[in-house]
């Protein structure tokens, strides 16, 4: 049999794969079955192959568009889910209402942006990619993303940590300064390790983007003998709601206390949002704007004032 079943621990079903007669085939087989994905799998080779003999060319599906998408090179983080979900449902026939219910099914309580970035995005992505490969019947219908509210940041200042860092463990202290003066996420700066610790510069081998940074180590900063002594985020806040009742300040989380933290710094001194984009690891320069654009804090007045003062 040219089709075969695989299981991927990110699904609970039986997936499908392979080629007959020319088609590349990908899809859920629903079932948790081994026996039943092979009878499937076997049913649909013979399908396939009487489709063919016949000189018919069913319209494209999810499942056909995604196969496309992968070998083409795409991402694949959030194909799987989208598979499960959409499974052998012809593109034609995927719309707006079709979105929505997937949204419901799928993500019911997530954020706009998760919404967007998880679901959306890659379903239209996907279906461009069929529809650039020419596969019979593929069509992109009408899809609205989600509308994002921007975030509000509320950066911890320099006064509100140097007051907190006192009533922190070692671990945590080494960690809330890595992170603050370099803009780490809590899970990149978990992942550190001493080894990584090199000539002046902490390495971080795997990052949210998926890229790997190497970002300049704190003056005076070391990694702490013992480790951070943490293994989540979730411990790292409930280690911070702790020592900001021991300090008597209000509660931060590690982003607030790192990464915005960073980012409001870098501002404040004057810095361009195009060079904190590059300092902070992020993608793209309109995630900073959006992020932090109302906090730069570069010479604009000040040379506006300047320029007034200078006689025509």
């Amino acid at each position: 049999m040219a089709l075969r079943v695989k299981k991927y621990k990110k699904s609970p079903y039986w997936q499908i794969r392979g080629s007959v007669a020319k088609r590349h085939v990908h899809q859920t087989s629903y079932t948790t079955s081994k026996k039943e994905a092979l009878a499937i799998a076997h049913k649909l080779e013979t399908q396939i192959r009487e489709e063919e003999l016949l000189g018919r060319h069913p319209p494209a599906t999810f499942a056909d568009a995604a196969d496309v998408y992968e070998k083409s090179g795409g991402e694949t983080k959030y194909l799987l889910k989208l598979l499960d979900y959409f499974g052998t449902k012809q593109l034609s026939k995927i719309g707006q209402q079709e979105i929505n219910d997937a949204v419901e099914a799928l993500y019911p309580n997530a954020k706009a942006s998760t919404i967007n970035r998880s679901l959306i995005s890659p379903y239209i992505t996907v279906v461009r990619a069929a529809i650039k490969a020419e596969l019979p019947g593929a069509v992109l219908r009408p899809i609205e993303r989600r509308r994002e509210t921007k975030p509000i940041v509320t950066p911890a200042d320099d006064d509100h940590i140097a007051k907190l860092l006192p009533h922190c463990s070692e671990g945590l202290a080494a960690l809330i300064t890595l992170m603050t003066y370099t803009g780490l996420r809590t899970g990149e700066a978990l992942r550190v390790k001493k080894e990584d610790c090199k000539d002046g510069f902490v390495s971080v081998g795997k990052t949210k983007n998926g890229k790997p940074r190497s970002v300049p180590a704190p003056h005076g900063w070391t990694y702490p003998e013992m480790g951070f002594g943490f293994n989540t985020t979730q411990g790292v806040g409930r280690a911070l709601r702790k020592a900001s009742t021991r300090a008597g300040l209000d509660y931060r989380d590690g982003h607030e206390l790192g990464r915005h933290s960073f980012a409001y710094r870098w501002l404040k001194a004057g810095n361009s949002l195009k060079a904190l984009k590059q300092a902070g690891g992020w993608d793209t320069l309109k995630i900073v704007d959006e992020i932090y654009g109302h906090l730069e804090q570069s010479p604009i007045n000040d040379t506006m004032i300047e320029l007034s003062r200078k006689k025509p």
